[in-house]
């Protein structure tokens, strides 16, 4: 799905939402083990918008453990972060992961 809109019109939340949405879904039948995930993948052009995406995901996803819902874990999958730190986070098992071409 590519999206193009304005500044601010919600797309952040339009491609976040169902990933996060599929990964809560299987996180309350069957808890995510080590090694298994991501269940959803959403890829970014640049570093900065993948970040602005995880932010954006770590929030919501924040929001409702905080309601009582289990926590996703989210890996961000760039350049400039350690790969081992990052192969950590999906050897443990992750729910969802936004990546840049690349990595």
């Amino acid at each position: 799905m590519i999206g193009i809109a304005f500044t601010g019109s919600g797309k952040t939340l339009v491609f976040s939402l169902p990933m996060i949405m599929v990964a809560l879904e299987q996180e309350c039948k069957i808890p995510v083990v080590p090694g298994e995930g991501p269940f959803g993948l959403c890829i970014n052009p640049s570093r900065e918008l993948a970040r602005q995406t995880h932010d954006v995901v770590i929030e919501h996803c924040e929001a409702l453990a905080n309601g009582g819902f289990p926590m996703l874990k989210t890996l961000i999958a760039m350049g400039g972060i350690d790969m081992r730190e990052q192969q950590h986070i999906l050897n443990t098992g992750c729910h969802m992961c936004v990546a840049t071409p690349g990595r």
